[in-house]
């Protein structure tokens, strides 16, 4: 029985070809959406998963100051005087900041922007897998370094590159080992790896109170007993006998760092729980509007064989044989679409990187939960595809079957339910997009406090000692409107100290300028006066945050008791500009004067011009000055317009998918206006035998979609406005929710529904009445 079931179900497929293909490749385009979606949700809450005992590796914060970077001694201490520890290890990772390294013998360089400080420890940890090494630890010696096997490919060839030395701007060591990489599936990587038991290998250092310690991220790992909050609670209690400059620590497991709520000053990549949620939401759209479209295009078909179905409630069927049938029928087409998705998914799995920002595998969700879920979704999609049209074609007495009328019951509560549910879908994702695409337009035109336009960043050699030389050199080329020199830049922030006030301590962010760098930055001074000679090393300039915070009413006599002795006299205050991305607020900021410090930037401002003939003859001058130094350059309006690719990239996958869903909803409407025409051809043919004209037929089929748009409206603008309201919380600085967003996706819905409905409208309002009417 069943198979002579799937025998009639192909040739009713084949049968009518266009409403098949229409069928299944528009199915199979809902369900490619949600697959892609399916597995970039299920990698982004499977990274840090891929370490062996995530479960038990935490990272320790300081819940009370929000950040990682804690006194580098309390990682041996926690690990002697705790036996609930099992190991621990430092680990600062370094991301996004290059650093060049080079191996002067054979002239080889390899600029690094992924680098990291620790300890053996951490190759215990986290299994790293070790290619070579000079003995059976990969660091040997106290200034060991560990470098990647595609930097030792880039580097040295085929040659072994191990005791080989490396030098930088920062230090020189040895390579003693090679190692696989860290797994992509991550929250940090390494291309060079550094002994921080070495202190010439720590990275970082705090200040306060005239005393200054290293700091650096710990990890720990725990037996499987440990409960985290309690152990805080016992640690808390203690931790006075191991470090005076905590006592509120709290432990993260790492598997929770990607996708973390909490708020705390680290390096470790990230992700968004709330764009996650956006996506799973398009996601679970996609798959409900392709299940309606698959409803409203099988029952439209399913009417059309009234006749049959009433021959086959006469012979004795029952409910069950009819669902068997629909059940047979269903299951082919969607297994189809399912089958057509899969092979559409390998094809665009290559692509990934273009709609998420990351490159997609299948292996990414190779786990018993997601197969289970996605069979289970299938499963559930087949029975709800069987059972609506049955239930649908069922409400219909025998007598009409037989007869084939194509007479409406009821108010069809279901019918317009569904496509209210759609274009309420289709209105909130146009929404989202605008709100986003509106949101990227506001923070790349924001004023940053300083002029970006033209204006030109060259990183120095951290050793080279004269670059008052190379500024004045640059300065005389006459493109060069200003240069200035610095140690730290908008978009890096390298210094930061406290605020030298025990009652009032927080931490200011600080910049080492020379002369003339507000005007070359174009910041204004907003009170005091700039430096003059003789100010070298003892004054500053503060923001208005810092001013804030202080609770300053003015400057005068005020000095930042900082720095060493006497601290540093406050000479102006400088107009708020931002160091970091829009999602983050203005922070408190010093500019300490220190003409004669080693700096690690030389910033130029530029006139408009022939840019890449003012860069080549800025980069023969720095030949004639640096000839072994590599010249690299960033602009500054680049950027701060890179720090927002996360938000360029999800306006591109959520217009994407918008697309698909609203394509979806056309069709659903397209199935809407078939089942329409079906049920009223008689009704329009009576119509018009009267003498009813084309436009009043077309209004008379196109009303109640206006009313079902204007509907789906007044529910999907509340929607709209409480998620885009939410995901604009991940800026400190945000657009407003305009009226006209929410307008305009009504009327894109309303334009596009019209469109999709008024092309068979017409096909039905200017068919011969007589085709209609024959059979009367």
């Amino acid at each position: 029985m069943i198979l002579f079931k799937l025998k009639l179900a192909i040739r009713n497929l084949l049968k009518d070809k266009v409403n098949s293909t229409l069928i299944i490749g528009g199915f199979a385009i809902g369900f490619t959406a949600f697959i892609l979606i399916g597995l970039f949700y299920v990698s982004e809450h499977r990274v840090n998963k891929v370490f062996t005992n995530s479960e038990n590796i935490y990272r320790i914060y300081d819940a009370k100051q929000e950040t990682v970077n804690l006194d580098y001694d309390l990682f041996p201490a926690l690990l002697e005087q705790y036996p609930e520890i099992v190991n621990a290890c430092p680990m600062e990772y370094a991301g996004g900041f290059p650093l060049v390294i080079k191996d002067s013998e054979l002239d080889a360089n390899f600029r690094v922007n992924q680098m990291m400080a620790t300890t053996e420890n951490f190759f215990d940890i986290f299994e790293i897998e070790i290619v070579e090494s000079i003995s059976d630890k990969a660091f040997a010696f106290d200034k060991s370094m560990v470098i990647t096997e595609s930097v030792a490919k880039q580097m040295y060839g085929s040659v072994s590159p191990l005791g080989r030395t490396l030098t930088s701007d920062w230090f020189d060591g040895t390579i003693t080992a090679v190692i696989k990489g860290i797994p992509r599936a991550a929250t940090f990587d390494a291309e060079l790896i550094i002994n921080s038991g070495s202190e010439d290998f720590r990275l970082s250092q705090s200040c306060n109170d005239g005393k200054c310690w290293f700091t650096t991220p710990h990890f720990v790992v725990f037996n499987n007993s440990v409960n985290p909050v309690q152990f805080a609670e016992k640690v808390n209690r203690t931790i006075k006998d191991v470090s005076v400059n905590v006592d509120s620590l709290a432990f993260q497991n790492i598997e929770d760092i990607y996708l973390t709520t909490i708020q705390v000053k680290d390096s470790q990549k990230r992700g968004n729980s709330k764009v996650l949620s956006i996506f799973l939401v398009i996601g679970i759209l996609i798959l409900l509007l392709s299940s309606i479209n698959y409803i409203n295009f099988t029952v439209s078909k399913q009417f059309s064989k009234l006749k049959e179905f009433g021959i086959k409630k006469t012979n004795g069927a029952n409910l069950a044989n009819l669902f068997t049938g629909s059940l047979v029928e269903v299951s082919l087409g969607i297994l189809l679409s399912v089958g057509l998705a899969l092979l559409i998914t390998l094809a665009v799995l290559p692509y990934t990187e273009i709609i998420f920002g990351k490159r997609i595998l299948f292996f990414d969700a190779n786990t018993r939960s997601s197969l289970l879920v996605f069979f289970g979704i299938v499963a559930f999609v087949i029975l709800l595809n069987s059972l609506a049209p049955v239930y649908v074609l069922t409400k219909f007495n025998i007598t009409d079957f037989l007869a084939g009328s194509s007479k409406r019951t009821g108010k069809q509560i279901g019918r317009q339910a569904m496509l209210t549910f759609q274009l309420v879908a289709s209105i909130v994702l146009i929404a989202a997009v605008l709100t986003i695409f509106k949101q990227l337009q506001y923070v790349k035109h924001y004023d940053l406090g300083f002029n970006e336009e033209h204006l030109v960043r060259f990183e120095l050699p951290y050793f080279y000692e004269t670059p008052s030389t190379l500024k004045e050199e640059i300065g005389k080329l006459p493109f060069v409107a200003g240069s200035t020199l610095s140690d730290g830049h908008p978009g890096h922030v390298k210094l930061r100290m406290g605020s030298g006030d025990s009652e009032n301590n927080f931490t200011v962010h600080c910049i080492t300028i020379s002369d003339d760098y507000l005007e070359t930055m174009g910041m204004n001074l907003l009170e005091g006066r700039e430096f003059h000679l003789g100010d070298e090393g003892r004054t500053c300039l503060f923001n208005e945050e810092a001013i804030k915070r202080y609770g300053w009413d003015n400057i005068k006599d005020k000095t930042y008791k900082q720095g060493g002795k006497g601290g540093y006299k406050v000479l102006g205050v400088v107009e708020n500009f931002n160091t970091a991305s829009l999602h983050s607020a203005v922070v408190p900021l010093a500019l300490l004067y220190r003409p004669e410090e080693k700096f690690g930037a030389l910033s130029v401002r530029l006139t408009p011009g022939n840019i890449s003939q003012q860069l080549n003859d800025i980069e023969k001058v720095w030949t004639g000055i640096l000839p072994n130094e590599p010249m690299y350059f960033t602009f500054y309006d680049q950027q701060f317009q890179a720090l927002y690719e996360k938000e360029e990239r999800l306006a591109k996958s959520v217009s994407f998918f918008s697309l698909i869903a609203i394509v979806l909803t056309c069709m659903g409407v397209l199935g809407q206006i078939l089942l329409i025409s079906f049920t009223r051809t008689k009704e329009i043919g009576i119509r018009k035998v009267n003498g009813a004209k084309v436009s009043e037929i077309l209004s008379m089929l196109n009303k109640d979609f206006i009313k079902w748009v204007a509907i789906a409206f007044v529910i999907a603008c509340p929607i709209a406005y409480f998620a885009m309201k939410k995901w604009l919380e991940n800026f400190a600085y945000k657009t407003t929710l305009s009226w006209w967003i929410f307008a305009l996706a009504g009327v894109l819905a309303l334009g596009s529904a019209l469109l999709t409905v008024s092309w068979q409208s017409w096909r039905a309002a200017t068919r011969n009445p007589v085709e209609s009417l024959r059979y009367e």
